[in-house]
């Protein structure tokens, strides 16, 4: 009896405490959960603000780019006035030698020495040599051809005039050097004349002969060499017009030469700027991207710096409410621990109480059903024609005295 009471004690104690458990932090773990919800809309809103910050960054590089093709627009048409004015002034250049008259300090010297040297009468004579007996080169025409070039080109360019008047005077040379006279020769050779004042002189003598067959082999080389100048107008005008297409050949060739050289430095200034203006994009890019990177380091380092401040935050809290509600439960506990303990003991009386009564009863019960059982074996003897009515009530009294033996208290 007093095991079955402990157990039952034991029960209620059970379900009793079962009742007590401690409530769960519920409405902080949503607290936390709405921090995180509002840290990450902070979030949201700081990549926000860089992304436009970044759009702004674009920006002013797109107009940077912009900026150097305009610069390099710039450039190009300069480049191409500078070429129009070069063209230009080509093209003066080429009017003026084709055109405008050159006047120099030396056309007079020039003039004077050709008509000097040119001035040849009718008949072939000089003014201070005697007749030249030249059949092969008709002196009358030459001249009068060499005067009339000279006088039709001598407002031509500088060098057409200098080539004109170098080959005038090689011919003259050629046609009234060799005079004919002893004092023409004695004055175009001083050796004869020295040799001649002293004719006892036979070393000085024959040096003179060797010093004059050496003139004789180098005038007759330079007759066979004048020998195949043209004398015809219409050749020497084309040699001219030669000479002069050369020498304006040569002059464009080397403006053309300094307008390369100029075209190459302006080609390696262009160079130079693309360079420099590569230079500056991929600095520009570089510093925009550490810029970024830099800034997207910071916010995500401030971000976890919040995120794990309210989190420590909120843990502190969480603590806090948490030894807050267990002092409260302990209190409440120890306040009402002296009305539990008299109502446990008020119920365990009860319940004892209850189990002696039920324990009677069934005593009492078994008592009866024992002689109800002796009854009906003495009416078994003496009614011997009811055996089955009789059988089946003593199997249903059995039946009951089975059940009746069985039932015990549900807290034994």
């Amino acid at each position: 009896m007093a095991a079955s009471s402990q157990s039952s004690l034991v029960g209620v104690d059970y379900f009793f405490y079962q009742d007590q458990e401690k409530p769960k932090p519920q409405p902080t773990n949503v607290m936390l959960l709405e921090q995180i919800v509002e840290l990450r809309k902070e979030m949201k809103e700081s990549q926000e603000k860089h992304r436009l910050e970044t759009d702004l960054l674009v920006e002013e590089l797109r107009l940077c780019r912009q900026e150097i093709k305009d610069l390099q627009i710039d450039l190009r048409n300069d480049f191409g006035q500078r070429m129009t004015a070069v063209s230009d002034n080509i093209t003066a250049r080429m009017h003026n030698l084709s055109h405008k008259p050159v006047v120099d300090k030396m056309q007079p010297v020039l003039n004077a020495k050709t008509e000097a040297m040119v001035r040849v009468n009718s008949s072939g004579v000089s003014e201070n040599h005697t007749k030249i007996d030249k059949p092969n080169f008709r002196l009358d025409a030459f001249g009068h051809t060499f005067g009339s070039l000279i006088h039709r080109y001598k407002h031509s360019d500088f060098l057409s005039t200098y080539f004109l008047f170098l080959l005038s005077m090689k011919l003259c040379y050629i046609m009234l050097g060799p005079a004919t006279s002893i004092t023409d020769f004695h004055r175009q050779f001083p050796p004869v004349k020295a040799a001649m004042a002293a004719p006892t002189d036979w070393v000085a003598f024959n040096a003179a002969s060797t010093r004059i067959s050496q003139y004789a082999s180098q005038l007759a080389e330079t007759v066979e060499a004048a020998a195949g100048i043209p004398t015809d107008i219409e050749v020497v005008q084309a040699e001219l017009k030669r000479v002069e297409e050369q020498s304006i050949n040569a002059m464009l060739l080397q403006l053309l030469q300094g307008l390369g050289s100029e075209l190459k430095e302006m080609r390696q200034e262009m160079q130079q700027l693309k360079n420099d203006i590569r230079e500056q994009q991929q600095k520009i890019k570089k510093e925009l991207k550490d810029e970024i990177r830099e800034q997207q380091q910071n916010t995500k380092r401030e971000l976890k710096n919040d995120i794990s401040g309210q989190m420590q935050k909120t843990r502190k809290d969480l603590q806090i409410e948490i030894d807050q509600t267990e002092k409260n439960l302990k209190w409440k506990m120890g306040s009402e621990t002296a009305e539990t303990k008299a109502e446990v003991a008020k119920m365990r009386n009860c319940i004892q109480t209850m189990t002696r009564d039920m324990q009677q009863s069934m005593g009492d019960m078994r008592s009866e059903m024992r002689e109800v059982m002796k009854q009906l074996e003495e009416r078994k003897t003496t009614n011997d024609d009811q055996p089955r009515r009789l059988g089946n009530s003593a199997s249903q009294i059995r039946y009951a005295s089975d059940s009746g033996e069985n039932m015990a208290c549900p807290f034994s």
